[in-house]
């Protein structure tokens, strides 16, 4: 069964700046990448909607949870990394200031980085978060595959390149499911 935190179930719910509020009925914080299939799948069972929370520090609605809400907090994490490709993977609810003393472990660091530090990597992919220069790209310009639970509750990898729908993972707002893994 997965996580559930019942002392938030219908708590307040805000956005860093509290510009928008909401009190979700329900409130997960799960462990593993089935624990997130698995309420997605009860959700679309119910035809409930459930939003991922992040770190909330985005200025718009996009992670307003109108009935559910999802963090990815006990998901964070360097999971591997491989020298040969320069790649590594991370779980998506890692914070951007974790990464950095994560990644300068092997020796590796990240090309470029906004200025706020404070979202995860799940948000910063997920939203079109930028760096700073011209000739830098997106944050999520840095992926090489994703990782993600579907609408229907389906975990999917999709690479970089495969077909169109690695365009449409750079800036997906959420709308084609929960990012859970990510490869830079």
């Amino acid at each position: 069964m997965f996580s559930l935190n019942k002392w938030k179930n219908g708590q307040k719910w805000t956005n860093w700046s509290e510009s928008y509020v909401s009190y979700p009925s329900m409130y997960y914080a799960p462990h593993t990448i089935e624990e997130v299939a698995q309420i997605v799948k009860e959700h679309a069972l119910l035809k409930r909607t459930i939003r991922v929370t992040g770190a909330a520090h985005s200025f718009s609605p996009v992670a307003l949870p109108e009935q559910s809400a999802l963090s990815l907090h006990h998901m964070r994490g360097l999971i591997s990394v491989d020298q040969e490709q320069q790649t590594a993977t991370f779980w998506a609810g890692t914070y951007l200031y974790e990464v950095g003393s994560m990644l300068a472990q092997h020796g590796f660091a990240l090309s470029n980085m906004g200025d706020i530090q404070q979202q995860t990597l799940a948000g910063a992919i997920s939203t079109g978060t930028h760096g700073t220069g011209i000739e830098f790209g997106s944050f999520s310009s840095m992926v090489t595959s994703w990782g993600f639970v579907n609408g229907e509750g389906d975990y999917i990898e999709h690479e970089r390149g495969e077909d169109a729908l690695s365009e449409s993972l750079h800036v997906s707002v959420g709308m084609l499911g929960i990012l859970v893994k990510v490869t830079l």
